[in-house]
């Protein structure tokens, strides 16, 4: 049984939003990318800022080059995104909207945010879902993925914005996950609508209330929780049989939530675009049905495609930026060796909290993006890769490893990323 969640709408106390105007969304793109474009001045200067950091491997030539191109792969793309937000807010004030003009620049760290947050509600249905019907296994398994997986990409935020709140929040998960085995179900449900208060508090913490209020922000969430739960499915199902039960359930999960949060946004819509609001339920109906019948991933993917074309269509955001995906796949391979380099930096320093939130965040917003398209063409691979980085460098990191063994461990994982990213670009 799912848990009934006050909405986020009522929890939050949404208010109007005014109407942003066109001179701003110049600001909000100028002021949201020139800090990054300005830490490549024409030199590899700006690499002590720790964007680009190659200190801890500048015995490892090959992977410095690698560093050094995705600097300038990361302000090529910046320079584009300026020119894209620019059309967009063109096209938009030709229209006579302002509000998607600010929309269009929504903070995507904040989007990602509210999508992790969607995601542990997501783990939380599950986990009290599996409760109900004894298998404290899989409960047990969606206790854990939050604590494991999500909290660490999201504490930093919510700890600068109410300490006591994240210490409330990480402290609830780890009780959560220790009542599995030793609760009754009325007990484990209690506790997990506690946690849902505290995410609401923490959402209405952390993200201004004009994003909330925003359409296109939430639509921006959904297209984002979509996506993950695209990954999940294809990892879950393969050949018409269910090969990874956990992974299905979070894909199930991400995908109720996605709903929940589009039916809960869609009186937000503009009048001149809510006809294409019951096109998108059709969606999300047809989606939950293939779903439900263990679909080939293809039919999935077609479904979760639609639904983010429809929300493109609506909100004027294109689709890539909507679903989280960027560029394609080819950005996350740099991105990710970009992290491995800060987190042997921060290990080095004995900051190790902070090396295991860059070493989730190199696995979590990035690897997870490629998991999918890589198995096709090397499954193998993708594994061996995903449990390196998921589980063997944070164990390292979690034991405090010599940093020897950590600088191996993470060539290692560079070498593979070598194979992954000529058999990505050889398949088009």
């Amino acid at each position: 049984m799912k848990m009934q969640y006050e909405s986020r709408s009522l929890a939050l106390s949404k208010q109007h939003i005014n109407s942003v105007l066109f001179v701003a969304c110049f600001a909000a793109v100028a002021m949201a990318i020139f800090a990054s474009v300005s830490l490549y001045p024409g030199s590899v200067k700006g690499q002590e800022l720790g964007e680009t950091e190659v200190g801890a491997v500048q015995n490892a030539t090959n992977m410095s080059s690698s560093v050094s191109n995705s600097s300038l792969v990361h302000f090529d793309s910046n320079i584009e995104q300026i020119r894209g937000h620019l059309d967009q807010a063109v096209a938009n004030k030709e229209i006579g909207n302002t509000t998607n003009m600010s929309s269009s620049v929504s903070n995507s760290s904040l989007v990602h945010f509210d999508s992790n947050i969607e995601q542990i509600r997501g783990h939380l249905d599950q986990a009290v879902a599996n409760k109900e019907i004894g298998n404290t296994t899989l409960a047990k398994a969606h206790t854990l993925h939050p604590i494991e997986e999500i909290y660490s990409s999201i504490q930093v935020q919510i700890d600068s914005t109410d300490p006591s709140l994240n210490q409330s929040l990480s402290s609830s998960l780890n009780q959560l996950s220790n009542m599995v085995d030793n609760s009754s179900v009325e007990e484990f449900m209690t506790k997990a609508l506690d946690i849902n208060g505290l995410l609401n508090d923490t959402v209405g913490k952390v993200i201004p209330a004009q994003e909330i209020n925003d359409s296109a922000f939430n639509l921006m969430v959904v297209g984002n929780l979509l996506s993950v739960a695209d990954n999940e499915y294809k990892e879950a199902i393969e050949n018409g049989q269910l090969k990874e039960i956990v992974e299905y359930q979070d894909g199930e999960a991400f995908i109720s939530r996605a709903s929940s949060i589009f039916n809960e946004s869609s009186p937000l819509v503009p009048q001149e675009k809510s006809a294409d609001v019951p096109v998108i339920n059709e969606f999300f109906a047809d989606l939950g049905d293939a779903v439900q019948e263990k679909s080939n991933p293809e039919v999935v993917s077609n479904a979760i495609g639609s639904i983010i074309h429809e929300i493109s269509e609506v909100t004027g955001i294109n689709e890539e930026n909507i679903s989280g995906t960027g560029s394609g796949t080819s950005a996350y391979i740099p991105e990710i060796r970009t992290l491995l380099n800060q987190t042997l930096d921060a290990y080095e320093n004995q900051n190790y909290e902070q090396a295991d939130t860059l070493a989730i965040q190199a696995y979590l917003d990035n690897y997870e993006f490629i998991e999918a398209p890589l198995a096709e063409q090397n499954r193998t691979l993708m594994e061996t890769t995903e449990l390196m980085l998921r589980e063997d460098l944070r164990q390292l990191i979690q034991t405090h490893a010599p940093i020897e063994e950590i600088q191996e461990h993470v060539d290692k994982i560079n070498s593979n990323l070598n194979q992954a990213e000529e058999l990505l670009a050889a398949s088009g």
